[in-house]
């Protein structure tokens, strides 16, 4: 490590040191902490319990000079628990480098701004599925497990059990491996692939991009799942997984009882053909004539068994994932479909699909029409139509609060939704070319990574500040870090308190705590700190749209 390196480090420890000791214990400066890029619009979140009206906030750089100046946005009142909140913007300001905001007496986390800031941020991300696999799939911090999936399959009796359905992910820190979820998981990681291969090398040496490698375990468990043309399994094990505390997979008790469930509906087949189908396409780009063949047959017997299909219902083995509308998962199935094979017959049923319901304002693994309307947009503009609705709304909603939060309320899974409307406003943009909605998945990224009421970062260690404690078994039993662990982020207090979760260790985020929002970084707060594939994949397309253009 050279001279130069070594002073830059202690002068950004002495900051820390520095801020920590002269901070008001009633003013925060929220930052992003991983940084800015030069042209973003820049923003910090000043939050107070006394009025700071006329005041200044100044831009430091690391020696100490103030770089840049100006007066704080006019109060935006009480929010989140805090009496005053100020927007503290610096978009003006453009010159790498290391820097803090300083106000009165109260200074921020140092950060930078440099154009080359997110780039490692898609692989810390994409490890975390590694952790997740199932199966003899060479998982990361623990041994091969569920060997015998499944014992037997409820809901069909004419198949002898055991059904080989070994292999997948784990859906979260439990482990159930559920066929909606690691569907939506493996069509966002293609969708992050297809629009930014450079940004996943092969260094495995095996001539395919580690991304792929990782999708292709979903994938494969997928056509397990489809283990006959009318036949579509849709989750292997149940509640009973959370029965019987925590342990290794490779320890599971219950490893020699894991049924798998047969009930198709039309969501499950819309979910699962739409990933297999935008499989097809990206396969084939890379000469995986193959294996995209194999992917496509899956996708139309599917699409076929969907169309046809009972609705989702609940009287299911388990109601974690219960999607009870369909038209936008087989509206996305079509449009793949169409895109995989040019047939027009596929996308007159998509615009068909698609007109059967009004858009949801909501982005999730159950509510798909961004996604559909953003991949139809090019070939039928009412499609087009329909996603800027959705985005306008969001926009509206951000506009209306400091932090640029998209919705009313924070629920379960709030910071994956915060990932999902990023992403469809990022669609927009390559669709259209216009910037319009480049300000809200600016600040839904902001969000995620410190410029929030707690000032943490959702992903583990990223950021200076980040959960420690995921709710995550395997993390917590092997004693190491998650690697690229996203938390489920914020949800009411009133969400928090029905569940009567009873935290295991005293609560370092206590002074931010509010009836609005609250996040433990516990391993027993399974509603705001358990990661999740869906939420993980997500995250990794919004970060790897941000890295595209890095070095």
């Amino acid at each position: 490590m050279t001279i130069k390196i070594i002073i830059k480090v202690l002068i950004i420890i002495i900051y820390i040191l520095f801020a920590a000791a002269i901070s008001n214990s009633e003013t925060y400066i929220q930052v992003n902490q991983v940084g800015y890029k030069p042209d973003d619009r820049k923003q910090a979140v000043i939050i107070s319990q006394e009025p700071l009206a006329d005041l200044s906030f100044h831009l430091v750089k690391s020696d100490t000079e103030v770089v840049y100046s100006s007066n704080l946005s006019d109060d935006w009142g009480a929010f989140i628990g805090k009496a005053h909140h100020y927007i503290a913007d610096f978009s003006e300001y453009n010159q790498p480098g290391t820097y803090v905001i300083r106000l009165l007496n109260t200074c921020s986390l140092p950060f930078p701004i440099d154009q080359n800031l997110y780039r490692t941020i898609p692989d810390t991300l994409l490890r975390f599925f590694q952790v997740q696999r199932c199966g003899e799939t060479s998982p990361l911090l623990h041994k091969p497990c569920h060997l015998l999936d499944a014992q037997r399959i409820e809901g069909d009796l004419s198949i002898p059990s055991p059904l080989d359905v070994t292999g997948g992910w784990h859906d979260a820190g439990d482990y159930i491996k559920f066929l909606i979820t690691t569907s939506y998981s493996a069509y966002m990681l293609l969708l992050a692939y297809d629009k930014h291969p450079e940004l996943f090398p092969d260094r495995d040496g095996n001539n395919r991009s580690d991304l792929l490698d990782e999708v292709k375990i979903g994938l494969d468990w997928m056509m397990k799942m489809h283990y006959a043309p009318d036949r579509l399994l849709i989750q292997v094990h149940d509640h009973k997984d959370h029965d019987v505390g925590w342990r290794l997979p490779e320890d599971d008790p219950l490893t020699d009882c894991r049924a798998a469930y047969l009930l198709p509906s039309k969501a499950q087949c819309g979910s699962f053909s739409a990933a297999m189908a935008l499989a097809s396409s990206v396969f084939r780009k890379i000469g995986e004539d193959q294996y995209a063949d194999r992917c496509l047959q899956h996708a139309r017997q599917v699409y076929c068994l969907g169309v046809t299909a009972i609705p989702e219902v609940s009287t299911g083995p388990d109601s974690m994932y219960f999607d009870q509308t369909a038209w936008d998962n087989l509206t996305l199935a079509a449009t793949e479909l169409f895109l995989a094979t040019d047939s027009s017959r596929y996308l007159d049923e998509a615009v068909q699909f698609s007109q059967e319901e009004k858009p949801v304002f909501w982005v999730s693994w159950g509510d798909l029409g961004g996604f559909a309307y953003s991949r139809m947009a090019s070939y039928h503009p009412e499609s087009l139509e329909k996603l800027d609705l959705m985005l306008s709304w969001f926009d509206s909603l951000a506009s209306r609060n400091p932090y640029g939060i998209p919705f009313e309320t924070f629920t379960w899974g709030s910071a994956s939704v915060q990932m999902g409307i990023a992403a469809l406003a990022l669609l927009h943009y390559e669709i259209t070319e216009s910037d319009r909605y480049l300000p809200l998945a600016i600040q839904q990224r902001d969000f995620v990574l410190g410029v929030n009421s707690h000032g943490v970062s959702m992903i583990g260690k990223i950021g200076w500040v980040y959960p420690k404690y995921f709710h995550h078994q395997v993390a917590y039993l092997r004693e190491m870090s998650l690697p690229g662990g996203f938390a489920e982020g914020f949800v009411s207090n009133e969400i928090f308190q029905h569940y009567g979760i009873q935290l295991e260790k005293l609560d370092r985020f206590a002074p931010f705590q509010s009836e609005d929002a609250v996040y433990h970084d516990d391993r027993m707060d399974y509603i705001t700190n358990e990661p999740t594939i869906c939420g993980n994949a997500t995250a990794l397309f919004v970060f790897s749209w941000f890295a595209a253009d890095e070095k």
